[in-house]
C-alpha cells in the first residue's frame, strides 16, 4: 500500500463520516472511513507527534496513560487538594481548532498535514443511510468534518500538541487533562472558580485558536460527581470511584441478558462470575467500587434460577 502511494498528491477519494450523539447533548461528526492514503498519513503523523512531545504527567490522553489512570489520579488529586471540583468540556473542541495552528506547530512535515489532516484539502461524505434517515428527524443538515478530523489516528496526539499545556499554566489549583476535558480541584469554591476563570483565558488564547468551554459549576466531591465514565464521591478522607450512572444502566443491561442466554453450567457459577466479565475492564482502578450493582446482579441471577426448576 505504502509503495503505491505519493504523500504531495492531493488525495481525491472521499473520507466517509457519521454522526455520533455527545452525552452533552448534540452531535459530533466522527469519520469511520479513511481513503489508504489519509489513513496512513495520519499513522505517520501520530508516530511523529509522540516521538517527539513529552506531555506533562497531567494530560492523560496520551499512550500508557488512559481514561482509567486518570480517574485514580483524579481521586488521589481530590484526597489531596479537594474537596471542591470543577469539570470543564470545551465546546466543539475537534471541530474548533484552526487548522492554520497545525502548520504553526512545526511537528509535522506541510505535505503531511496538507493531504491527510487539514480538512480543507480533503474530500466527504456522509454515511448514505443515516443521512437519508436524520433527514425524516432533524430540521437541518448537520455540519461535516472540519478542524482536527475525530475519527482520525493522529487527532489525540494533535490535540494534546495544541493544549495540553494548559494544565502546567493553571496556578490557583490542581488542573488535570482529558482530550478536551479539563478537572480543577481545590480547597475551597473560591480557589476553584478563580482557577476556572484562569484556565477559560488560557484555552481562549491557546495556540489551537479561539476556544471556549462549556457552562460548568463547582461542585463539592462530598456530594459526588461525574466525569469520563466515571462517579466520584469524598466519603471521609477517601474517594470512591465507580462507574457512571449510564455505564452502570448499560452494565446492568448487558449481565441481564447474560445471565438469560448462559448455559446451565454458566448459572451455576453463580452472579459474581458474571461481575467479573464486566469489571475487567476496569482492572486498572483495583479499588473501583461495584456494590451498586452486586446487589442488582444477585437478585437478577436468584430470579434466573427460579425460572429454570431443573437447575440444581
Amino acid at each position: 500500500m505504502v509503495s503505491g502511494l505519493d504523500p504531495l498528491t492531493r488525495c481525491t477519494t472521499k473520507v466517509i463520516w457519521r454522526t455520533d450523539q455527545k452525552s452533552t447533548g448534540g452531535d459530533r461528526p466522527v469519520c469511520c472511513k479513511l481513503p489508504a492514503q489519509v489513513h496512513l498519513g495520519q499513522v505517520i503523523g501520530k508516530d511523529l507527534i509522540t516521538a517527539q512531545l513529552r506531555p506533562d504527567p497531567r494530560v492523560f490522553d496520551w499512550g500508557r496513560r488512559g481514561r482509567l489512570r486518570y480517574a485514580d489520579a483524579l481521586a488521589r488529586a481530590i484526597e489531596r487538594d479537594g474537596p471542591f471540583v470543577a469539570t470543564m468540556d470545551i465546546q466543539s473542541c475537534h471541530q474548533s481548532v484552526d487548522p492554520d495552528a497545525l502548520y504553526r506547530l512545526n511537528v509535522l512535515p506541510p505535505e503531511l498535514i496538507r493531504w491527510s489532516i487539514d480538512h480543507r484539502n480533503l474530500r466527504f461524505r456522509q454515511l448514505q443511510s443515516e443521512k437519508l434517515t436524520r433527514m425524516h428527524t432533524l430540521p437541518l443538515k448537520p455540519t461535516g468534518p472540519r478542524g482536527l478530523l475525530q475519527g482520525g489516528s493522529a487527532s489525540s496526539a494533535l490535540l494534546t500538541a495544541l493544549i495540553g499545556h494548559s494544565v502546567t499554566a493553571v496556578r490557583q489549583a490542581y488542573c488535570q487533562n482529558y482530550s478536551d476535558n479539563f478537572v480543577l480541584v481545590g480547597r475551597t469554591p473560591a480557589v476553584v472558580q478563580q482557577a476556572a476563570g484562569e484556565l477559560a483565558r488560557i484555552v481562549a488564547e491557546c495556540r489551537a485558536g479561539r476556544l471556549e468551554f462549556h457552562p460548568y459549576q463547582v461542585v463539592d466531591a462530598r456530594d459526588g460527581f461525574e466525569q469520563l465514565g466515571f462517579h466520584f464521591q469524598l466519603i471521609g478522607d477517601r474517594v470512591r470511584v465507580s462507574p457512571s450512572t449510564g455505564n452502570l444502566n448499560r452494565m446492568m443491561k448487558r449481565i441481564e441478558e447474560r445471565i438469560a442466554s448462559a448455559d446451565d453450567s454458566d448459572l451455576a457459577l453463580g452472579p459474581a462470575s458474571f461481575l467479573a466479565e464486566e469489571a475487567v475492564a476496569y482492572r486498572v482502578l483495583a479499588d473501583i467500587d461495584f456494590s451498586e450493582v452486586e446487589e442488582a446482579v444477585e437478585q437478577i441471577w436468584q430470579d434466573e434460577v427460579e425460572r429454570r426448576p431443573d437447575l440444581w
